[in-house]
């Protein structure tokens, strides 16, 4: 490994080769919110180059380690040059080099609670696979949890492919997911139940579905699931029961009043149930003042 310290010099953005990286997404907003900083504050932190031997230089001088949002911003807004600091790993062993670059490329983001799991998969994979790593060393090389880089596994070589790019994880706190998205811990925990039941791709496939158009799938909610999938319970029969259990899931308070009102109109707690689930900003808080429109027939 190089024992030199990096310099800082301002180079042509011409002259930087770069690959995807793991976060190939470049989300609409936050790009323009970076390249609107950038572009009346100036480049705030330098991106990280490292020189090319000129076997593999294709013209190029570097090649772009990280900083690959604030290089595209700059490159978007017609920059020429960009600060950079430049690595030099020319008396490193190839593989060493190697390893160090990628590491470098993935640690920037690992840590992003909007990372894409996907794509961090992808490379934790190429870690495991090209310099024989454990998922533990993997996660000990990039400083994160091992939970962290197991869900990106899962997500890599598990998810079905529709679905790999809409697993997400969640904000610390957060009561809801994004819609359109499956929170990692529902994905582990749906792949977990491929496993212990033997599910086939086209149920897994369903639980995905499920999965990413309830923005309130919670781990009770999987947790009830495999209790019915326990006891037997087909498996289609368990998703329909598992429907009609949502009232199970919210704390409705009736006063008996509201109760023979309910039962005078036909509607059941379990009807009710349904209601509040479907709709989370009816206030809970009080006992029920429920009204009744007369409709006739």
């Amino acid at each position: 490994m190089s024992n030199q310290r990096p310099e800082f010099q301002e180079i042509k953005i011409s002259e930087i080769a770069f690959k995807q990286n793991n976060r190939v997404s470049l989300r609409e907003n936050s790009f323009l919110e970076l390249m609107e900083s950038i572009k009346t504050q100036g480049l705030m932190q330098p991106v990280e180059v490292t020189k090319l031997p000129k076997a593999k230089s294709n013209g190029k001088k570097y090649e772009l380690v990280f900083g690959h949002r604030r290089f595209h911003a700059c490159k978007k807004l017609g920059f020429t040059k960009i600060n950079a600091r430049v690595q030099d790993y020319s008396d490193s062993p190839n593989e060493d080099a190697e390893l160090q670059a990628l590491v470098r490329n993935i640690g920037e983001n690992v840590h992003r609670e909007d990372i894409n799991l996907y794509e961090l998969g992808s490379s934790c994979h190429k870690m495991m696979e090209n310099f024989e790593m454990t998922p533990r060393e993997v996660a000990m090389t990039l400083n994160c949890g091992l939970s962290r880089v197991q869900s990106a596994l899962n997500t890599f070589s598990r998810v079905p492919d529709e679905f790999k790019k809409k697993v997400s994880v969640s904000p610390y706190g957060a009561k809801t997911q994004k819609p359109g998205t499956v929170p990692a811990t529902i994905s582990n925990c749906i792949i977990n139940m491929q496993r212990k039941y033997d599910l086939g791709q086209d149920k897994i496939k369903r639980l995905f579905k499920v999965a990413a158009s309830d923005n309130t799938m919670s781990q009770k909610k999987m947790s009830t699931l495999m209790g019915l999938l326990d006891q037997d319970v087909d498996f289609d029969n368990a998703l329909e029961i598992l429907d009609d259990l949502v009232v199970l899931m919210v704390p409705v308070v009736v006063t008996k009043e509201d109760r023979e009102k309910l039962t005078e109109h036909g509607i059941t707690l379990q009807d009710l149930g349904k209601f509040v689930y479907n709709n989370p900003k009816f206030n809970l808080e009080d006992p029920c003042d429920l009204e009744f429109e007369e409709v006739e027939e």
